[in-house]
């Protein structure tokens, strides 16, 4: 298992080499724990941090990426990569790191290319879930789902929640 900082984060350190071969490209929701995808995402949040370690304070960006399909938090290691909001960007190199939860992060190293698509239509990227949509715990991601109940179910357990 790997070990994580105090925030949670996986450590860079810790992480496997990538491979040099071409990885798969796959959308949010197909992501694979423990392996290094390339995605085309649109980066919805961007937050500037520091870390501590033993070799003392780093730098790093931590953020919340969707397409259409899903939506995961990221964290980047480089830290003069520059990020815009509601803009669109591949991912290529990109290591998928899971939680106890099952919650996924990625984690773009120093092996990680980003690359800013400025043709690329932000709308296109954007999610819209579902509750059936939603396959894994979300993390640090927070989603609010809108809409009116049409029917409650007697088995359903809803109806013993909300007593």
């Amino acid at each position: 298992m790997m070990s994580e900082n105090a925030r949670g984060f996986p450590l860079l350190q810790e992480l496997p080499h990538p491979h040099t071969t071409t990885n798969p490209s796959v959308t949010l929701s197909d992501l694979t724990p423990g392996r290094y995808v390339d995605t085309v995402v649109r980066v919805v949040l961007i937050r500037s941090r520091e870390s501590e370690d033993e070799l003392g304070r780093r730098p790093y960006i931590f953020g919340i990426a969707e397409d259409s399909t899903f939506r995961a938090p990221f964290i980047c290691y480089k830290p003069y990569q520059m990020f815009f909001k509601d803009s669109v960007f591949k991912f290529e190199n990109a290591y998928v790191h899971e939680f106890e939860d099952h919650s996924l992060l990625l984690v773009l190293t120093e092996h990680s290319k980003i690359e800013y698509l400025p043709e690329e239509s932000a709308e296109d990227y954007l999610w819209q879930p579902k509750i059936g949509s939603i396959r894994r715990p979300l993390g640090y991601c927070r989603v609010t789902l809108e809409g009116i109940i049409s029917k409650v179910y007697g088995s359903s357990g809803l109806v013993k929640r909300c007593e």
